[in-house]
This record gives C-alpha cells, sequence and structure tokens, in this order.
C-alpha cells in the first residue's frame, strides 16, 4: 500500500490502535488527534520510518511512550499531549534529528527529561523549536519552552 497519508482526526473513534498500522510504511503523516482512543501505543509505530509527522494527541491513551518511538529518524513532529501516558521519557527520543516539535504535556510522565532530548533543541544546533512538558512536579526539564 502506497498510503501516505492517514488523518483519522475528529472522528469519535474508540478502542485501541491496531499494530498493523505498523505495516503502513509509507506513511508520511497519521493524525489521529481528538478521539477517544484507549490502549497503548503500538511499538510497532517505530517501523513507520518514512513518518514526518505523528499526531496522537487528545485521546485516552495509557502505558509509556515506546523506545521504538526513536526509530522514526525522519519525525520533525510528534504530538502525544493531553492522554494519560505513564512512566518516563524514553531517551530514545532523543535519535529523533529532524524534530522540530515536540508535545507531551497533558500527562501523567515522570521523572526527568532525558539529556538526549534537550541536545535536541535549535538554540543549541538541533531543529526541536518547541518543547512541551508537564514540568510543575511532574517531570524536570531544564530545557522546555513551555512547563505546563
Amino acid at each position: 500500500i502506497n498510503l501516505e497519508w492517514l488523518l483519522l482526526y475528529y472522528n469519535s473513534l474508540t478502542g485501541s490502535i491496531p499494530s498493523e498500522l505498523g505495516l503502513l510504511t509509507n506513511l508520511e503523516r497519521f493524525d489521529l488527534y481528538y478521539n477517544s482512543l484507549t490502549g497503548s501505543i503500538p511499538s510497532e509505530l517505530g517501523l513507520l520510518t518514512n513518518l514526518e509527522d505523528l499526531d496522537l494527541d487528545d485521546n485516552s491513551l495509557t502505558g509509556s511512550i515506546p523506545s521504538e518511538m526513536g526509530l522514526l529518524t525522519n519525525l520533525e513532529r510528534l504530538y502525544l499531549d493531553d492522554n494519560s501516558l505513564t512512566g518516563s521519557i524514553p531517551s530514545d527520543i532523543g535519535l529523533l534529528t529532524n524534530l522540530e516539535v515536540l508535545w507531551l504535556d497533558g500527562n501523567s510522565l515522570t521523572g526527568t527529561l532525558p539529556d538526549e532530548v534537550c541536545a535536541l533543541r535549535d538554540d543549541i544546533g538541533g531543529n526541536l523549536r518547541d518543547l512541551r512538558v508537564d514540568c510543575d512536579g511532574e517531570v524536570t526539564c531544564s530545557c522546555c519552552n513551555y512547563c505546563y
């Protein structure tokens, strides 16, 4: 399948994200925001290596951010905000050297934002210009643009 864009936002979708979507390896843009999706983010999404934009915000996703997200080396925009994600932010996100936007706020993430992610900031030579995290007590972040 040569599908490059899959835009299913604002559709009142329920249930979990099927792991089989990882077979759509030509996807460049995948938007599922503003639905009622539950369950965890499938690690198989890490197979979508052509992906430039992944937008899963404003659902009810749970579990941790899969370390396989670090395989999405063409990713420019990652929106995981306003879900119910838990755990720490994987250092593998620091492998996303093309990343320009990373929104993780509105979750229950904990720990310290990895130095590898901070190293992506555009003011120190990377491309990351917009970094949003819940750093008012839940996540320690020394390099975030916006703390919520």
